[in-house]
């Protein structure tokens, strides 16, 4: 969940540095991560990142509408804690710092105070057992990360797993992620294996050209444009 403004609006100030995106912007950034996902999974290989399941915009007055049909819902449900202060939660089961525009009551205090604010919401399909790299880097051997013992092979193969997918990324699908840290990169434990997802595609660019089935003629000649996917390949 977000907060977008209109094109052509003025600015949103989010706290913390932090202004909201257009909303153009925002459906582009879910179309990119879903062609991401059908690119990576082709021929049964492991995704990327997350699929995108479902999209919508609520433009200021039905987002305001929205937040109050949810209020009742949430304060005081089992879930409660987490829809109404998801960083809140976060913070608690990961220790992380919760920004403060992340409640509901912050959202409906932005729609209020700006005209121009909207809510974008995405939905993907929940990685279970997952953590971000930036907590699974704090883990000390021995720790049991959900019925996978943490060893220095393991820490390490979590490294080279993570670089992998950005390598699959630019050579696979020509994207580069351009916002890379330990808290966009989920790891996760799957059928007593190891797995990695990107995340939060705002800034991705695109290298590869729509009419060029091989990498942009801009970035490489016609020979390493033959030669990367071969690489890929071993």
């Amino acid at each position: 969940i977000q907060v977008l403004r209109e094109s052509g609006g003025g600015d949103i100030d989010l706290g913390e540095d932090k202004s909201a995106e257009t909303v153009g912007n925002f459906v582009s950034e879910a179309r990119t991560q879903q062609t991401i996902w059908i690119n990576s999974i082709a021929g049964g290989a492991d995704e990327i990142c997350p699929p995108v399941q479902s999209m919508a915009i609520f433009r200021n007055t039905e987002a305001i509408g929205l937040m109050m049909l949810l209020e009742p819902k949430i304060y005081g449900s089992r879930s409660g804690t987490f829809m109404s202060d998801p960083w809140g939660y976060i913070r608690g089961t990961l220790g992380g710092r919760p920004p403060a525009n992340s409640s509901l009551m912050f959202l409906k205090g932005v729609l209020s105070s700006y005209p121009n604010a909207s809510i974008g919401i995405v939905a993907m399909p929940l990685i279970t057992n997952s953590t971000t790299l930036r907590e699974f880097k704090r883990y000390d051997t021995g720790f049991n990360f959900h019925g996978i013992i943490v060893t220095s092979d393991i820490q390490k193969y979590v490294v080279a797993s993570a670089i992998a997918q950005v390598v699959r990324l630019f050579i696979q699908i020509g994207v580069i992620h351009c916002d890379l840290h330990g808290g966009n990169l989920l790891v996760a434990a799957k059928d007593e294996n190891i797995s990695t997802d990107l995340v939060d595609w705002g800034r991705a660019f695109i290298v590869r050209e729509r009419s060029d089935r091989g990498f942009n003629r801009r970035y490489f000649t016609e020979d390493m444009r033959q030669t990367l996917p071969k690489l890929q390949e071993k």
